[in-house]
């Protein structure tokens, strides 16, 4: 059942509804009532969050390596698995 809320008593849940559209089965202590309607406008844009905490630090893959023409480096060979 679809339909309009004419009427409405809060002191004792009595409701009045303009029935437009019908369908199902099932006695009224059977049944579930929603709200439906049209979406609204978007509202303002909330306040900020708060900034997270810091990730972990990384670990270094290659130390850096500084040489002048009077020092030479000897640098290992380095073999990478293929994956």
């Amino acid at each position: 059942m679809i339909g309009t809320v004419t009427a409405y008593t809060s002191g004792t849940g009595s409701m009045t509804v303009n029935v437009t559209n019908i369908g199902g089965s099932g006695t009224s202590t059977a049944w579930t009532v929603n709200l439906d309607g049209l979406v609204g406008p978007q509202g303002a844009q909330g306040n900020q969050g708060f900034q997270g905490n810091q990730g972990f630090q990384g670990t270094r893959v290659f130390k850096e390596i500084k040489a002048t023409r009077e020092h030479r480096v000897a640098m290992p060979a380095l073999t990478l698995p293929l994956t």
